[in-house]
């Protein structure tokens, strides 16, 4: 493709270099060739078409193949703000699947370069509360517990530990405030007292009856069991949005009242909890998702006060 040397120089640093290195002195000021054999020609196409603000090449959307490619480009050359007249427009256009992991990762690759945070948060979340481990404590999601380290998207945004330190936390809340309720029925069906009302002390053995039989029909005796161990309980199979359900139906199931405040707060914490899951982005990711969305221009940004502090 014919460019011009200068318009790569003004949009790319890196490109720059390429050209300083590469350029050719010719006495006509002629033609000149640079090979860039490891991108891809297509993304690339449709990039250099706007750095030559040759918009009436450029479509008005675009895959998310496509799209993924070019930001995959736009960060290895630091051109995110070549996007800027299309990123919005292009990114909403592109749906989201859970049906294909492959290409949800690769969307939110795409936010995370184009500073979407709401999205990427929302896309991380359901990461959160939809992944378990595998037989090798390896994080895992959907029907065939594919390993989120393999697919390509996942690798290029810095999400892992915040995943793992969210999934932690939230397992370890159902395990404590499970394990305070078994105690507190334990207590109870000797006092023969749990709540506001008055059980007597046949109806509290019912109840503690009742949730060891359930959370062992739901497979998660172990939460409720007395000295149950929190280590053993963090290699559950379970994904989280599975585990609170499991819960629920154990709390439901014994709940003698249907009020019952001990129930009541076990169920809510827990939620509570997967909530605060659901919301798993650092400070420092959403400084850094600051950063690209200034770059394109979507909301104001970093780049926009350092330009005002200049002035």
């Amino acid at each position: 493709m014919l460019v011009d040397s200068r318009a790569l120089s003004r949009v790319s640093p890196r490109l720059k270099e390429i050209v300083a290195r590469n350029q050719k002195d010719t006495k006509d000021g002629g033609d000149w060739t640079i090979e860039l054999p490891d991108d891809d020609a297509v993304p690339f196409t449709v990039l250099l078409n706007m750095i030559h603000t040759r918009f009436e090449k450029v479509p008005a959307k675009v895959s998310l193949k496509k799209l993924y490619g070019a930001c995959i480009l736009t960060s290895k050359y630091e051109m995110t703000q070549v996007l800027r007249p299309v990123a919005e427009r292009w990114f909403k256009a592109v749906g989201t699947s859970t049906g294909d992991y492959g290409l949800f990762f690769k969307k939110a690759y795409i936010a995370w370069e184009l500073g979407f945070s709401e999205e990427l948060s929302d896309m991380v979340g359901h990461v959160v509360l939809n992944c378990s481990l595998d037989l090798d404590d390896q994080l895992v999601i959907g029907e065939n517990k594919e390993r989120l380290c393999d697919f390509e998207g996942f690798q290029r945004i810095p999400i892992l530990d915040c995943i793992t330190e969210h999934r932690e936390l939230a397992l370890e809340t159902c395990w404590y405030k499970s394990q305070k309720l078994g105690e507190q029925v334990l207590y109870s069906s000797v006092k023969g007292r749990m709540c506001g009302a008055s059980h007597s002390r046949e109806e509290m053995c019912l109840m503690l009856g009742k949730m060891l039989s359930k959370a062992g029909e739901e497979g998660i005796l172990d939460l409720f069991h007395f000295g149950g161990s929190l280590d053993v309980f963090r290699s559950s199979d379970l994904d989280l949005k599975t585990l609170e359900h499991k819960i629920s139906l154990v709390a439901d199931y014994i709940d003698l009242c249907g009020w019952c405040p001990a129930v009541l707060e076990t169920v809510e914490e827990v939620r509570q909890q997967l909530r605060r899951a659901a919301d798993p982005l650092y400070l420092s990711h959403l400084r850094a998702l600051q950063i690209q969305a200034a770059k394109v221009r979507m909301i104001p940004g970093v780049s926009d006060k350092e330009d005002d502090d200049e002035e």
